[in-house]
């Protein structure tokens, strides 16, 4: 006989097949609220698949209302033997502390955290690892796998195969259960924000952590998700945050954007999760983050992750040009193709590689222009969520032939989900200046900040011009107008 959860798991599927077959106009948000509902109730690691599609708005139709942010607060708890435990992961754990409630609570996707408090009188936190998520995460992760192929959601980036992605999804829930892992997180973050005064993270304790455990510093005031829950339930966010911390929520909310993406234009790492449920909001306008399972390294390539928000920023100062959003993102996401055209401009007549730059740049205004004949595309590029514009439109089925690296794309995806929370939080018109002013800090800081790297190593000459080729003969098959626009054999 199958296990209830076996159960389960086969029904959703039976069900998502049969609306597949069945089609219809409103397949898409059937199918993302049969599985909203199931993986909520499963927890764990489908929680944490939950928590990556919450942010996107064309994933989330269908669920409803506030329970789009119930996936970040209201995770059901499980019955843990915390002191069982605690004796098997540290054996005179009742030396270290005074008290420790059995209760849990808050619990998150992976985890569940308890009160404790230490002989000192220190109040901190036990974030303890789900047995369960443990017992079921090879075979979750495979049935995950094929629930994504199954709906056929796709990630942000067209351009990266969904091999690939599941790949990384897979790598990253593995680094979030690696709890050794993060105390090295938690130790690198603290230091590195323990001059900044606007921001708090909690002190670790590695030697009462372990494989199962993290003890850390207690952090108080409210967490931004449930600012959000509270908002979809009508409350006014500013004042619900000023009532419980006497805080301005847009003086924290420029804090926590601006902070974000210094750190991935300056630092040696960023955090890599940086969702609602792990912004805490405290007195004296300042933010606390907790959670460190994801520090994603900082992009190899600074100066062109610089060139991505300067086109943000352009962005939200109304001057978008499609042509140098793609090149910026040519540069960024794509590498190779970018030396290849560095190096063939020493090699062909100087004007032939600048001129296939611009020849891109116009091609890609033209593609825009073409798409804003759609409300679709004219949606994207008024709420300006440019990564899903220039994935739908702009580089529709990849017709600029990128290979897009996937560390690049993991900088730009914690970029773009900072960006997302803080544009959940109130109207439009009130979070547009705090993510301008952000954006505008975060540039001005990098341009006077930004460390120097080690240059790539450039293709042999030979290599890059058979590149180009290349290139340019896949985007012939693909797209022959397109291909004529930029070797401007049309004009």
């Amino acid at each position: 006989m199958f296990s209830p959860r076996v159960r389960i798991l086969i029904g959703l599927s039976w069900q998502l097949i049969r609306l597949r077959i069945a089609g219809g106009i409103r397949k898409q948000e059937k199918s993302s609220r049969l599985m909203f509902e199931t993986f909520k109730r499963l927890g764990g690691i489908y929680v944490k698949f939950l928590q990556i599609m919450v942010l996107d708005h064309e994933l989330t139709k269908g669920w409803g209302g506030p329970k789009e942010f119930e996936v970040f607060e209201d995770v059901p708890f499980e019955d843990i033997d915390l002191p069982a435990l605690l004796k098997e992961e540290m054996p005179d754990y009742e030396k270290h502390f005074v008290t420790i409630n059995l209760k849990p609570f808050a619990a998150g996707s992976f985890a569940q955290v308890y009160y404790g408090q230490l002989r000192d009188n220190t109040k901190v936190v036990l974030k303890v690892l789900r047995p369960s998520l443990v017992q079921h995460l090879d075979s979750d992760l495979r049935f995950i796998g094929w629930i994504a192929r199954l709906t056929g959601f796709k990630n942000r980036l067209g351009a990266v195969d969904m091999k690939d992605f599941y790949k990384q999804f897979k790598a990253t829930v593995k680094y979030e259960t690696d709890y050794r892992r993060e105390v090295r997180n938690a130790h690198w973050f603290y230091d590195y924000f323990k001059d900044k005064p606007e921001v708090m993270v909690p002190k670790t304790y590695e030697a009462l952590s372990g494989d199962k455990v993290i003890v850390q510093e207690m952090v108080g005031g409210v967490s931004l998700a449930s600012v959000l829950q509270a908002q979809e339930h009508g409350h006014d966010p500013a004042l619900y945050v000023y009532e419980r911390t006497g805080s301005n929520v847009w003086t924290q909310m420029e804090t926590f954007g601006t902070q974000l993406l210094i750190g991935i234009l300056t630092a040696d790492f960023v955090i890599g999760d940086p969702h609602p449920g792990n912004i805490k909001l405290l007195p004296g306008d300042r933010i606390g983050l907790i959670d460190f399972g994801i520090a994603a390294a900082a992009p190899v390539n600074r100066r062109a992750f610089l060139n991505i928000i300067k086109e943000y920023e352009k962005v939200y100062a109304g001057n978008f040009d499609a042509g140098s959003f793609t090149l910026a993102a040519l540069s960024f996401f794509d590498e190779e193709l970018t030396q290849a055209l560095k190096v063939a401009g020493r090699v062909l007549t100087p004007w032939e590689p600048r001129m296939l730059l611009q020849k891109i740049g116009e091609a890609a205004n033209k593609v825009l222009e073409d798409a804003l004949h759609s409300p679709r595309a004219s949606k994207l590029l008024d709420d300006k969520i440019m990564l899903k514009l220039f994935n739908e439109s702009i580089n529709e089925k990849n017709r600029f032939g990128l290979s897009i690296n996937l560390d690049a794309a993991d900088m730009l995806k914690s970029a773009g989900t900072c960006i997302n929370v803080i544009r959940r939080v109130g109207t439009y018109e009130q979070n547009f200046p705090v993510v301008y002013n952000g954006l505008r800090r975060a540039i001005a800081y990098a341009e006077g900040n930004l460390p120097e790297s080690e240059p790539p190593e450039e293709p042999r000459p030979e290599y890059a011009l058979e590149f180009l080729s290349s290139w340019l003969a896949g985007i012939a098959d693909s797209d022959p107008f397109l291909y004529r626009q930029i070797t401007g054999t049309i004009s």
